[in-house]
């Protein structure tokens, strides 16, 4: 073969490394999931008196558990201040998908994050029938219709571990009954790993918001 074939046969595999290059960037832009996973705010008991008024209302389309804890109480005052903050951390996050759970708490800790947004919020329900966590198709939902994009979440003391578990964060301390202040930041790696060639990778981070507790 002559320099002229050789020529040809280099520029030919040049042309195809570019476009092999060009759709391995494009799909590893497009397969990086980020889940930011906050636990519901501070709500109403016997030491945090109700805001006024105090809109909540279960949506008929996301059933409670029918044992455990079924107590659906709105958020506190403190709660709806640190409603606000979140809201104003994630304003620029490019948040594309919103998701709570059947519980007044946390659609109402989401609720202004989703107004500023213009996000509809998705209720799926974090629990089993008995009130164990169970987020199954939370996290079936997160792997089918959000691949590549940045959500919020907000869950519950039991569910957020068990959701960044389930989303193959690994396990994350107990989170206690008065700890409401954790942004758990889980980044899901996939690229060529969406092909099942290597495992996903995923990462997470744990930040403070608003005020401590």
């Amino acid at each position: 073969m002559d320099w002229r074939g050789w020529k040809g046969i280099s520029i030919a595999s040049s042309a195809l490394l570019l476009v092999l290059c060009g759709i391995i960037i494009v799909y590893w832009k497009g397969s990086t999931t980020v889940v930011l996973v906050v636990r519901h705010a501070e709500r109403v008991d016997s030491t945090t008196p109700a805001p006024t008024p105090t809109p909540c209302t279960a949506s008929a389309s996301c059933a409670l558990p029918t044992s455990g804890s079924t107590a659906n109480p709105p958020l506190s005052s403190v709660g709806e201040t640190r409603r606000d903050e979140l809201a104003h951390v994630v304003e620029d996050a490019g948040i594309q998908a919103i998701y709570a759970s059947c519980f007044c708490r946390t659609q109402q800790t989401v609720a202004t994050a989703a107004t500023n947004l213009s996000l509809t919020t998705n209720l799926v329900s974090q629990h089993a029938a008995d009130g164990t966590a169970d987020v199954t198709d939370l996290v079936q939902r997160i792997n089918t219709d959000n691949v590549g994009q940045k959500i919020l979440v907000a869950g519950h003391q039991s569910t957020v571990k068990k959701l960044i578990e389930d989303l193959g964060g690994g396990t994350i301390d107990d989170i206690t009954d008065n700890e409401f202040d954790n942004l758990y930041v889980v980044t899901i790696y996939r690229g060529w790993w969406r092909f099942g060639w290597f495992g996903k990778r995923v990462r997470v981070v744990r930040l403070k918001y608003g005020a401590a507790t």
